[in-house]
């Protein structure tokens, strides 16, 4: 997105993501494959732009949580799986290995990411730093009760309901938990 333009609260980023970008702008810039494979990427970008860069970014960002990881990306579930936000901008899974291979985003990575990891402990231990374990115990308290309370809701209803249910649950073993709560599954059933 950042090489397609998109610069949302950029002075309030990591220097760290100014140091990524620039290094990208600098490929792009010295590079004419790169910069061909940018822009199959960049108008798909600039196709479903929206008003709120903010509901923009969440859009990448929901698409991102599906995605295997580079070199060949592709969807960890069904793209039937998707959910609203991220098939909106599913189509942009065709430039990406392309774009990135052309790119060397994964060289860029690479140069990168012990400065990533230092950054995340940094951010993760300044959470716990406020109060976060405490934030983070009532969180996994909260998904216990919600787990039990969903176990519980089998007993609701008809009989033939409840049957229902618990057929489906046999024939589709493995952890529903997140198509209960959202009604998408985030992770492909083991």
């Amino acid at each position: 997105m950042n090489a397609c333009g998109f610069d949302k609260d950029l002075e309030k980023s990591s220097p760290l993501g100014g140091e990524v970008r620039a290094e990208v702008k600098s490929v792009l810039e010295a590079s004419l494959g790169a910069h061909d494979a940018a822009q199959p990427m960049c108008t798909f970008y600039h196709d479903h732009q929206g008003t709120d860069a903010a509901k923009d970014l969440s859009q990448y960002v929901s698409l991102a949580l599906y995605m295997n990881p580079p070199p060949a990306f592709g969807f960890k579930v069904k793209e039937a799986e998707l959910s609203p936000d991220a098939t909106t901008v599913s189509g942009l899974m065709a430039t990406l290995p392309k774009f990135s291979e052309t790119a060397g985003v994964h060289k860029i990575w690479l140069g990168h990411q012990q400065e990533y990891a230092a950054l995340t402990q940094t951010f993760f231990l300044g959470f716990l730093g406020v109060g976060g374990w405490r934030a983070l115990a009532l969180a996994l308290l909260q998904a216990v009760a919600l787990a039990i309370h969903l176990q519980d809701v089998d007993m609701v209803g008809e009989p033939a309901q409840q049957r229902a249910r618990q057929a489906f649950r046999s024939q589709h073993p493995g952890p529903l938990l997140e198509r209960e709560i959202t009604g998408h599954q985030l992770e492909p059933r083991s």
